[in-house]
This record gives C-alpha cells, sequence and structure tokens, in this order.
C-alpha cells in the first residue's frame, strides 16, 4: 500500500479531493472558524479509519487555534518517534502542520495579535525542524 491509496478523503459523492486540493482549501480558508471547519470536514471523511490510529494520534477537540497548533505538534512528534508510523499518521501530520501553519497566517492578517502569531510561528518552525531533522 502506498501513501496515495490511504490519502484521507472526505465525503463529497464521488467528488473526493486529493491531498493538494485540501492544502488549497486550507490556504483559502478566510478565517479561523473556517480553517477550522475544514479541519473538522478533513477528519470526518477519514471516518471509521480513525480508529486504527494509535490513542496519541486520536484527534482532540479542534475548537480554537491553540487546540489546533497542540495537534498539529503531536501529531509530527509521532510521526517522528515511532518506528512503526503508518501512512495515515504521516498524511494526518502533513495536513495538520498545514493547517496550524495557515491558522499563524491568519492570525496575523486578521486579528494583528503578535502574541498569537509568535505563538503558532514558533509552533509551525518546530514541526519544520522536526520534519527536517527526520529527513536529514
Amino acid at each position: 500500500m502506498n501513501g496515495r491509496e490511504s490519502t484521507p478523503r472526505a465525503p463529497s459523492g464521488g467528488n473526493e479531493p486529493s491531498r493538494e486540493q485540501w492544502c488549497e482549501r486550507l490556504s483559502l480558508a478566510p478565517s479561523e472558524p473556517a480553517l477550522l471547519a475544514v479541519c473538522a470536514e478533513y477528519l470526518a471523511g477519514i471516518g471509521p479509519a480513525l480508529a486504527s490510529l494509535p490513542r496519541q494520534c486520536l484527534p482532540q477537540s479542534l475548537e480554537t487555534p491553540s487546540q489546533l497548533s497542540q495537534y498539529a505538534l503531536q501529531l509530527v512528534r509521532h510521526t517522528l518517534d515511532a518506528r512503526a508510523c503508518g501512512p495515515l499518521e504521516h498524511e494526518l501530520a502533513h495536513f495538520f502542520a498545514a493547517a496550524n501553519s495557515r491558522m499563524a497566517q491568519l492570525l496575523r492578517e486578521r486579528e494583528r495579535r503578535p502574541e498569537l502569531v509568535r505563538l503558532f510561528t514558533a509552533a509551525s518552525l518546530q514541526v519544520a525542524r522536526e520534519i527536517d531533522e527526520r529527513r536529514g
């Protein structure tokens, strides 16, 4: 099984978004609530496959930017630490790292609250560093 076969899809009557389309939806989300809604739809599209995830990768409540950031970091750390990490965990880590990065942009653009931008930018940079270390 390759990573493409396990790419999460939202239920959409046959017109299932690809990984690139999900990332595009993240980048087009106009607000924090809209971004969180995209994340919820993404998870809903995975459906029963979520039950096969390790406990530390199970979705949490994603109602706030902080919860999103924590979940993204948790997923990436798991994929870096786990020896037998499956394609679904990698897909989730990729998606939620991208969602976390977009949230940082939205917070900077919409709210102009420097303390939140620093928080999410730092988390996004940490995720990127951990991914680079894993590849290196």
